[in-house]
Parts: structure tokens; C-alpha cells; sequence
């Protein structure tokens, strides 16, 4: 197993959490370039090959935007001190439906709690702590994030990301420490 862990991080090298220019390992192609999402000025952003919109914050935090259009190196995610930063998966799907009922965000009512596919497709794989475009997703957490799939092994676990290294994994749905939440929906 060391090994293997070994290979990962040498493999996708280390990541700054800085804008535009990340400090990763450039031999390996990024799979989400900058020029692949289309930032809003509505705190979220939308990937144009998988067509989806996502918050740019995870839930619990508040996007801050203290810079020029695209020069977002003052840009973060801060706890808003009101919501809760982690979920139990039953909390994370409730989350959504709370969000939508309470009026959605950014005008969009219908977010939802990504499956397995969709999150992973914002994993930059060139990087490591984390392993997201932090030019798109500014000051972003590392740690394990829900998504909506059940392990078809078991139905008691449900596919998680973790955004430190990059891989997916089960995790129990029941699990004792509540993860990270971050919202997407299709768009039209």
C-alpha cells in the first residue's frame, strides 16, 4: 500500500492553494483547465464539457469575491457561521432539498447532491491538497466529499471524493464524522 501511495504522489505531484498558476506537476495533462469552466459572477460556475453548474463554495461557506474579474487570487470561501460545514449523507441529501425549498441559489432551484461521475469530474488530477482547479474553486477544502451513489456492494455505503489526493472510495452512510458538501446541478 505504501507504494502505491508513493506512486499517486509522484504522480500527480503537489498543489499550491494560489490562482491561475498552480504549483503542480505539470508532466501530466490537467484534466480541468481553466478555459474548460465559465465563471459567473453569481458565485457559481459552469463546466463546459460535462455541462454542469456548480457553487463554488462547498455548503457552509460563502464565496468572497475581493478582486477584478478573472484575477481571483483574493478570492475565498469563508464559513458563513450560520449553516453547518459538515453533513452526515442523509444531511447532505436534505441539504439540497432545503436549499431549493428556501428559494435555490443563484436563481436556480433544482441542486442537488452530485453522484460519483460528476464529482470526480472536477478533480484536477496534476494536484494534490487539493486536488481541484483552485483558480475555478478558490480557497477549497481538502477532505472527503458525499456524493449521491450507493455502492452497488452495498447499500449501506454510499461513493465519496476526496479532494486531498483525487480518489474516490466508499464510505458508510451512517458514518460518525460528518463530510463536505458541494452542490451542482445540469445546465440548461
Amino acid at each position: 500500500m505504501k507504494k502505491v501511495y508513493y506512486f499517486i504522489l509522484l504522480t500527480i505531484g503537489w498543489c499550491s492553494n494560489s490562482f491561475a498558476v498552480q504549483n503542480c506537476n505539470n508532466q501530466t495533462p490537467s484534466s480541468t483547465p481553466t478555459t474548460q469552466f465559465i465563471v459567473n459572477e453569481n458565485r457559481v460556475v459552469v463546466d463546459t464539457h460535462t455541462a454542469l453548474m456548480w457553487k463554488r463554495c462547498p455548503e457552509g461557506y460563502t464565496f468572497s469575491d475581493n478582486s477584478t474579474p478573472m484575477n481571483t487570487d483574493d478570492d475565498a470561501c469563508t464559513e458563513n457561521g450560520i449553516d453547518p460545514k459538515l453533513f452526515s449523507w442523509q444531511e447532505a441529501l436534505q441539504k439540497a432539498v432545503t436549499v431549493n425549498n428556501n428559494g435555490g441559489f443563484a436563481a436556480y432551484t433544482d441542486w442537488r447532491v452530485p453522484n460519483v461521475k460528476e464529482l470526480s469530474s472536477i478533480v484536477e488530477i496534476q494536484c494534490a491538497y487539493p486536488a481541484i482547479n483552485s483558480f475555478i474553486f478558490p480557497g477549497a477544502l481538502t477532505g472527503m466529499y458525499w456524493t449521491s451513489s450507493t455502492s452497488a456492494s452495498s447499500g449501506y455505503n454510499s461513493w465519496v471524493t476526496d479532494f486531498d489526493l483525487g480518489v474516490s472510495t466508499t464510505q458508510g452512510k451512517t458514518v460518525i464524522q460528518p463530510l463536505h458538501l458541494r452542490l451542482v446541478r445540469d445546465f440548461q
